[in-house]
């Protein structure tokens, strides 16, 4: 299979990806990125520096991941503090003695999440396997497998499946299977689709 990269859409040098991906105008994987294969991001979406994007996510479109804040202890909001690319080519501007600032760590997301349209994760955040982030959610904290989030800031409404249905969901791993393996489950029967999962050797590992 190969890759669907919009010839708009921007992929950092030092970003990397799976095979296949999907990428559409205008998208943005950042610097020091991951993807995992069979994940695809929408029009508009910006993954932030240093994000890791699981299996067979759907992230739509103008999501905003792991964007930078703002200090807000400093003398400044401005970036003039610690930055120097937005006003590039000006000396003096570049010759202002800058003070570090910690951007914190990127966003982390599982495999097979679902991020609806407009939605803004925070940097550090770790969105698990399974989980549905709402349209226009504010992510600003860790999201549990297989929960439904919405709302700014964003809280639990409700679980996928009970959680006995997570539990072996997780422990399938489905999302390391080739495609030979998965083809002909009853994908809307969770059940039955999990019985013929655990009847098959072990799914691989997830790499580290």
């Amino acid at each position: 299979m190969e890759n669907d990269i919009h010839k708009r859409a921007r992929i950092s040098r030092s970003a990397r990806h799976e095979t296949p991906i999907m990428m559409e105008r205008l998208s943005i994987l950042g610097p020091n990125c991951f993807m995992g294969a069979m994940s695809y991001v929408s029009e508009f979406t910006v993954c932030g520096r240093g994000t890791r994007i699981g299996r067979y996510c759907s992230i739509a479109r103008a999501v905003n991941i792991g964007a930078v804040a703002h200090p807000t202890h400093f003398l400044s909001t401005h970036p003039f503090q610690y930055r120097s690319y937005h006003f590039g080519g000006q000396p003096e501007y570049e010759a202002v003695d800058r003070v570090p600032f910690d951007e914190g760590a990127g966003v982390t997301i599982g495999h097979d999440v679902w991020i609806g349209a407009n939605a803004l994760i925070l940097r550090g955040v770790t969105i698990a396997t399974g989980a549905v982030i709402g349209g226009n959610a504010l992510v600003n904290k860790d999201v549990p497998p297989y929960a439904i989030v919405v709302g700014s800031p964003a809280s639990v409404l409700r679980y996928r499946f009970d959680e006995v249905t997570i539990e072996r969901l997780l422990a399938s791993r489905w999302w390391n299977r080739p495609f030979a393996e998965v083809s002909g489950l009853p994908f809307d029967d969770i059940a039955a689709a999990l019985d013929m999962l655990e009847a098959m050797p072990p799914a691989p590992e997830d790499d580290s």
